[in-house]
């Protein structure tokens, strides 16, 4: 039986230093086919001990702080207090990250970015709701029930995500799980919102996204709003599949890291325009937003290098001289 992974990324210390760990999902089978999946659910990890489709809003839960959060960041977003800056006086590296904001966002109007993550990320719960939801998977020609389980229970062995919670997880974007319908064309995957209503893994702008603990605040700091709109701007970025279900950039998924402390770990961009990319972009181009010095510049200048040094020289040349697709199946 074919055997699956969800990727999954711890990030520690104030050195930002990431280890990397795999969580299998179990096999989905039944006595007339395999469902072989390659479920792909990314998520960015801050230690306790450091820093590191269509439009709509999110899913209405009152019971969900999450959703909630998620609304009330996008409001500040877009107000008048927190501006996207035009950074001056860059090192050449940083002005290629600056200059490539257009080419993801379209202009500086913060209007822009909440338009980038709202096509992208359109239910919004914690981990555990998402945990807890009902997955039923059904033959398509006769509308047979085949598998019935919660997502949570569809991840197994290895460090696991409930493992993970206790190192600050931000979020994990559900997108992977379209996969199951892009590699079986014969079946319907559904999941069952806790307000009742359902949603069709159908492509990887299903939307679906989890946000832990550590989205809100770690516990040595309270993550700040870009901080946090950075996380936002990646799981939006796993959303994307803009080659096809069989390309390698269908989600975003991070590829081994081959150099630095993070080398032969799956935590890197192998892909211009990944997840990382697009975050480094975002929070570098806003850095300025914070006087220098304060904690809310120390940690966003943190989160930017890091993230930085999970790109290629390459990569980031070739933002200069490329546009991301910024489409989806």
């Amino acid at each position: 039986m074919a055997k699956t992974r969800l990727h999954l990324f711890l990030g520690y210390s104030k050195n930002y230093h990431h280890i990397g760990g795999y969580v299998k999902i179990k096999n989905l089978t039944s006595s007339v086919f395999v469902i072989s999946t390659s479920f792909v659910a990314s998520a960015f990890i801050l230690s306790a001990c450091g820093g590191g489709g269509g439009g709509g809003a999110a899913t209405p839960n009152p019971n969900s702080t999450s959703a909630q959060a998620f609304e009330d960041d996008l409001a500040k977003l877009g107000s008048s207090s927190v501006q996207l800056s035009k950074a001056t006086n860059l090192s050449i590296e940083d002005q290629t990250l600056v200059d490539s904001f257009t080419k993801v966002f379209g202009s500086h109007d913060p209007a822009n970015v909440q338009a980038f993550i709202r096509e992208r990320i359109k239910h919004v719960y914690s981990v555990d709701e998402v945990d807890a939801l009902p997955v039923n998977i059904y033959q398509r020609s006769n509308s047979r029930l085949i598998k019935t389980a919660t997502m949570g229970s569809l991840v197994g062995g290895g460090p696991s995500i409930t493992e993970a919670r206790g190192g600050s997880l931000q979020g994990v974007n559900y997108s992977g799980l379209a996969q199951i319908q892009y590699q079986n064309p014969a079946l319907i995957v559904l999941v069952t919102l806790p307000d009742g209503s359902q949603i069709e893994a159908a492509n990887t702008r299903m939307g679906l996204v989890g946000l832990a603990p550590g989205y809100f605040k770690n516990s040595n700091f309270e993550i700040p709003l870009e901080g946090r709109i950075a996380v936002l701007v990646h799981e939006g970025r796993h959303s994307d599949c803009p080659d096809g279900a069989s390309a390698s950039n269908c989600s975003f998924p991070h590829m081994k890291c081959t150099s630095g402390n993070l080398i032969g770990i799956e935590a890197c961009d192998g892909i211009t325009w990944g997840s990382y990319g697009v975050e480094t972009v975002y929070l570098t181009s806003t850095l300025e937003n914070y006087k220098a010095g304060t904690a809310e510049a120390v940690i966003i200048d943190a989160m930017k290098k890091d993230k930085l040094s999970r790109l290629t020289s390459d990569i980031i040349d070739d933002m200069t001289t490329t546009v991301p697709n910024l489409t989806s199946l």
